[in-house]
């Protein structure tokens, strides 16, 4: 079943495999990340497993749910990410090592251009460590709780509300998407 939230259109998706490398990320795009070498990576997937929407079927979601990261594209190299640090700007070489897919959406000029605002907005917040028991509350007993503070957030809300800025409108608080969920809005399986 289709999620109950309003998405910009997606023009196409690249899939770059562990050991390719996508130099012309543009403005706006989307890029969904799929970590295998972290055990913070496989917790992530595991509690978005146990966190689906009641109207998707469970193998359904597992192609969504094993995306476990979500950037936004600034341009060339460049993308926006939550980090341990906080929000940065990151060279996509840094992800030669994982799964991804880079999701182009229809957007108007100044619809990206406030994407990328809002990106370069958050630059140097700090993390939203709080939001990660908040996940963990929402997978173990499917109600949503949000826990934060500032500007910090997890990179699916960074994410989230950037592309809100283009006509996303989540079907649940920015604060309680997952990767798997902005997967499962754009329609955006991780291949097998």
């Amino acid at each position: 079943m289709l999620p109950d939230a309003t998405v910009p259109l997606v023009l196409g998706v690249r899939y770059y495999p562990s050991g390719q490398h996508c130099s012309d990320v543009q403005p706006g795009d989307l890029v969904l990340v799929r970590h295998t070498h972290s055990i913070f990576a496989s917790g992530i997937r595991w509690s978005e497993r146990l966190r689906k929407p009641l109207s998707v079927d469970r193998g359904e979601w597992r192609k969504y749910s094993d995306w476990n990261h979500a950037m936004i594209g600034i341009g060339g190299n460049q993308v926006s990410q939550e980090a341990s640090r906080g929000d940065e700007f990151t060279d996509m070489l840094t992800y030669v090592a994982d799964d991804y897919a880079v999701v182009a959406l229809a957007m108007p000029a100044t619809e990206r251009t406030n994407v990328v605002a809002f990106a370069k907005s958050i630059l140097g917040d700090g993390y939203g460590f709080l939001t990660i028991p908040a996940d963990l509350f929402n997978a173990l007993t499917g109600l949503e709780l949000v826990l934060g503070w500032g500007n910090k957030m997890v990179c699916s809300t960074a994410s989230c509300r950037a592309l809100e800025r283009a006509g996303l409108i989540p079907d649940r608080s920015p604060y309680a998407v997952t990767p798997a969920h902005l997967a499962w809005y754009f329609a955006i399986p991780c291949p097998a």
